[in-house]
C-alpha cells in the first residue's frame, strides 16, 4: 500500500495512469521496546532499547521528568505516555499536508481490514502526530533551529548502529539506527515575558541574524561572533555564513575567557559541553545526533486557543547518546540558562506531552518489509547494509 501511495494510487482507486499527487512521500518504521516480548519474536530486545536507555513514565497525577532528575518534565495534565508502550511507529514525510495525512487514513483502512480477518493479529492505530517544516528555519521561539546538525555526508556514519559497540546477541541490528520522538509544547506566554536580550542569552545566539553570542561587555550588551553575519548578508542561514551555524569550540573557549557564566549555560553551550565530554570517552562523532524538527499548532478550548510546539525527532547509533544529552547536557535546566538564579518563565518554558524511542532495522537481503528480521529466523536474512530488497 505504501509503495503505491508514493507512486501516488490509492489502492482502492486504481487505474492505469500514476497520479501526479505522490507528494515525495517517504516511510520509515521503527520499532518498540515492546515488541521484543511478544511470544515468537524471534530477536531478543537490544541493550540498547533496555529499561535502563528508555525514558520513564509521567507521575500518576501528572508531570514528572522524563528522565530522573532532570529538568525536562512532562505536561502537568499528562499522566500516561503511551508513546513507550507503543509497538510500532510509522514516519510519513512529504511535500504537503494531504500527502501525510492520506498515509495516515490508508494505514487505518488497512487495519480495519485486517480487524475483519479472524487470522490477523490485532492490531490498532493509537496516535498521530502532525508538524511541520519552516522554510524560514527559524522555531516558535523565533530563533534559528536545526543550524548546528550533522552534514548529509556524514550522517549514515553518524547515526549507524556500529557492530564494534555491540554484544554478539545483537549484532543483527548492525547499520541500523535509533529513532527518538519526543512531542514538546513551548509556553509561549512565558517565553513572550523574557526581554529579546535575555532570550538571546538562553538560546546562545542572536535572534535576529542567528549569530553566536561570545560575551556580554561592560554595558550589559550581547557580543556576537567576529565578522558574522559576513559583510553582504543578514542570517546565518546566507550563504558565507556556515562556519557560524556549528557552535564552534572556538566559540565556547572566547566564552570561558571572558568568564561569561550565563553564556556558558545557554541552551547552545549546554550541548556543545554534552558532546565534548562524550566525546574524549567515545569515538570521534559518535556522541552526536542527527535531528530534525517539525513544528506543530494545534487548537485548546481555553486561552490562549491553540497549543504550538515542536516534534523533536533525532536519530542516533544507540539510546545513550539521546539519554546523555537530556541527563547531562540539560541536566536540571528546562531549556537553558543555569540550574540556579534562572529567570522565572524560562524554568518550565518546555513540556513534554509524549515521548518513545524506537529500533529502525539495517535493510536486510531479500526481506519483504523493513523489520522482517525481527519476526524471522529465515538464515537467508544475514547480509546487513545490502539494498537487494523487494522494497524502496
Amino acid at each position: 500500500m505504501y509503495l503505491k501511495l508514493q507512486e501516488g494510487t490509492v489502492v482502492d482507486l486504481e487505474s492505469k495512469t500514476t497520479s501526479r499527487y505522490h507528494g515525495n512521500l517517504t516511510v520509515l518504521i521503527g520499532y518498540g521496546a515492546g515488541i521484543f516480548d511478544i511470544k515468537g519474536i524471534q530477536k531478543p530486545r537490544p541493550v540498547y532499547l533496555a529499561n535502563n536507555w528508555l525514558f520513564q513514565q509521567p507521575n500518576s497525577n501528572g508531570g514528572g521528568p522524563i528522565i530522573e532528575d532532570v529538568g525536562l518534565t512532562y505536561a502537568n495534565d499528562v499522566t500516561s505516555n503511551d508513546i513507550l508502550n507503543d509497538h510500532i511507529i510509522i514516519q510519513f514525510i512529504g511535500d504537503s499536508q494531504m500527502v501525510t495525512h492520506r498515509a495516515i487514513v490508508e494505514t487505518w483502512k488497512v487495519l480495519r481490514k485486517a480487524e475483519r480477518d479472524t487470522l490477523c493479529a490485532p492490531m490498532i492505530m493509537r496516535s498521530f502526530y502532525t508538524g511541520f517544516n519552516r522554510p524560514d528555519n527559524r522555531s516558535w521561539l523565533g530563533f534559528h533551529d536545526g543550524l548546528s546538525n550533522i552534514r548529509s555526508s556524514d550522517r549514515y556514519s553518524t547515526i549507524s548502529i556500529d557492530k564494534s559497540e555491540l554484544q554478539s546477541e545483537d549484532f543483527w541490528t548492525t547499520g541500523g539506527t535509533y529513532l527518538a520522538f519526543l512531542r514538546i509544547t513551548i509556553n509561549l506566554s512565558n517565553w513572550e515575558s523574557i526581554p529579546v536580550k535575555l532570550q538571546e542569552r538562553i538560546v546562545g545566539r542572536d535572534k535576529a541574524t542567528g549569530c553566536p553570542l561570545i560575551g556580554i561587555d561592560q554595558n550589559d550588551i550581547n557580543i556576537l561572533a567576529k565578522g558574522c553575519p559576513v559583510r553582504g548578508t543578514f542570517e546565518v542561514t546566507d550563504d558565507g555564513n556556515e562556519y557560524f551555524r556549528d557552535y564552534q569550540q572556538d566559540f565556547q573557549k572566547k566564552i570561558f575567557s571572558n568568564q561569561d557564566t550565563d553564556l556558558e549555560k545557554s541552551h547552545m553551550g549546554r550541548i556543545r559541553r554534552t558532546y565534548d565530554i562524550s566525546n574524549r570517552i567515545h569515538l570521534s562523532g559518535r556522541s552526536r545526533i542527527f535531528r530534525q524538527g517539525y513544528e506543530f499548532l494545534e487548537p485548546l478550548e481555553k486561552y490562549p486557543f491553540f497549543r504550538v510546539g515542536l516534534n523533536f525527532v533525532s536519530f542516533q547509533g544507540g539510546t545513550d547518546r539521546i539519554y546523555k544529552i537530556v541527563k547531562y547536557g540539560l541536566a536540571r535546566a528546562n531549556f537553558g540558562g543555569g540550574c540556579t538564579n534562572t529567570i522565572w518563565e524560562a524554568d518550565n518554558l518546555l513540556s513534554v506531552r509524549g515521548a518513545g524511542l524506537f529500533l529502525v532495522p539495517p535493510v536486510q537481503r531479500e526481506e519483504e518489509f523493513p523489520g522482517e528480521v525481527i519476526f524471522t529466523k529465515n538464515p537467508n536474512m544475514s547480509d546487513v547494509g545490502t539494498r537487494s530488497v523487494r522494497y524502496r
